[in-house]
């Protein structure tokens, strides 16, 4: 039985997690049962994956649990961090941060990609280079900045995440292209790809 695929996990009693709140100085903590607040909702089911996802409006913060029954039959239900229940099935919100920049449609992506870095909506160091024996380029604005993670993100499995209620994704932009540039320098000059992986002829 393929345990990868959703569809055939089985009930499990390791479905704790721990939340931060960075909002807070001493980010506190928050430990969720998800097995308990899924079944608190309905007993029926229980979880078999999740993701965090935020928004702009209330509830800014939601966990989408998906669960299933014994029968086989899957949902995903919604779980308001700072209330810690179940408030209903997942229903998509227009209020959302949007899902960008799309990196991969410039030439940052195979920049980021030769130095061992993985940009997005966060910058963090590729496992398959690093796995392929290739050293991460520690070169880069971010760690002039702040010296301090440098072995978190190269060595470790730390990333970088922007607090996107604080950042829109133009100023998020702006910083990746300064922090991914060599030390000393001001900004990357990047290319765009089309469709058909044709670079443009202008930044």
């Amino acid at each position: 039985v393929d345990l990868t695929d959703r569809k055939n996990r089985p009930k499990s009693d390791y479905w704790k997690i721990r939340l931060y709140d960075y909002r807070t100085e001493d980010l506190a903590v928050k430990e969720v049962d998800l097995n308990k607040v899924v079944a608190d909702y309905d007993a029926s089911f229980f979880p078999i994956d999740f993701k965090i996802l935020t928004y702009r409006d209330n509830p800014k913060s939601t966990i989408n649990i998906e669960v299933k029954d014994n029968q086989g039959d899957m949902k995903t239900v919604v779980l308001n961090i700072d209330s810690g229940k179940v408030e209903g099935e997942y229903q998509e919100r227009s209020d959302i941060y949007e899902a960008g920049p799309y990196y991969f449609y410039t030439t940052l992506d195979q920049y980021a990609e030769d130095k061992g870095y993985v940009v997005g909506r966060l910058i963090e160091s590729s496992l398959p280079f690093k796995e392929a024996g290739k050293v991460v380029d520690t070169n880069i604005n971010l760690f002039e900045e702040y010296p301090e993670i440098e072995k978190k993100i190269t060595e470790g499995d730390w990333a970088l995440i922007p607090q996107e209620e604080y950042v829109t994704p133009e100023e998020w932009f702006d910083k990746v292209l300064y922090w991914m540039a060599p030390k000393g320098e001001e900004k990357l000059t990047i290319y765009g790809i089309d469709t058909k992986g044709q670079i443009s002829d202008t930044p």
